[in-house]
């Protein structure tokens, strides 16, 4: 998803193609070490973060926080 495609075709594809991945390869996923998978998903999650996002949060007052969106 990072290569720029934005439409929601785009996003079910990649879903999907990630779900072939997984379902192929479920013997090497269980393998896999919980801590290294939740390291995947820490990365990831900071990824999806944008920084001027969060500085603009950071900015707002106490008051708006909460329903920030």
């Amino acid at each position: 998803m990072r290569s720029g495609a934005t439409s929601r075709l785009a996003a079910l594809a990649h879903a999907a193609i990630l779900a072939l991945i997984v379902y192929a390869a479920a013997d090497l996923v269980a393998r896999t070490p919980l801590a290294a998978l939740a390291g995947v998903l820490l990365a990831t999650a900071v990824r999806m973060v944008e920084a001027g996002s969060v500085r603009r949060w950071a900015a707002s007052p106490a008051a708006t926080r909460s329903c920030w969106h």
